[in-house]
């Protein structure tokens, strides 16, 4: 299943479960499952509440994860945007920045190059 195919999926669940949901909702969606990935990292870290298990600590990686972008997709929608487009332009930045030879900002110059 693709990110687009996902989107599209999630749209449609969306408008039969939540057919009122805001942009807001889905931005708020997003905050709270980051802090469940932060928690689930500094439980991890601190090596308390089960999350030192590394099946635990896996498991709450993957369900944080899918729910980011599962509402990530509604915020998404919400703006007429497609998630794939806007990660494919993300990256085609991000690849291009060599923040080893130009630790100041990452772009290369002709003479770095």
């Amino acid at each position: 299943m693709t990110l687009d195919d996902i989107q599209t999926a999630s749209r449609e669940w969306r408008r039969l479960n939540f057919p009122a949901n805001t942009a807001d909702e889905q931005f708020l969606g997003m905050t709270e499952e980051l802090g469940e990935l932060a928690h689930a990292i500094l439980k991890n870290k601190q090596g308390i509440r089960g999350f030192d298990d590394p099946v635990k600590f896996e498991a709450a990686l993957m369900d944080g994860l899918g729910d980011l972008i599962i509402f990530m997709c509604g915020f998404a929608d919400h703006h007429g945007i497609t998630l794939s487009q806007a990660v494919a332009l993300a990256w085609a930045e991000v690849q291009e920045r060599d923040w080893i030879t130009a630790p100041d900002n990452g772009q290369l110059t002709i003479a770095d190059a």
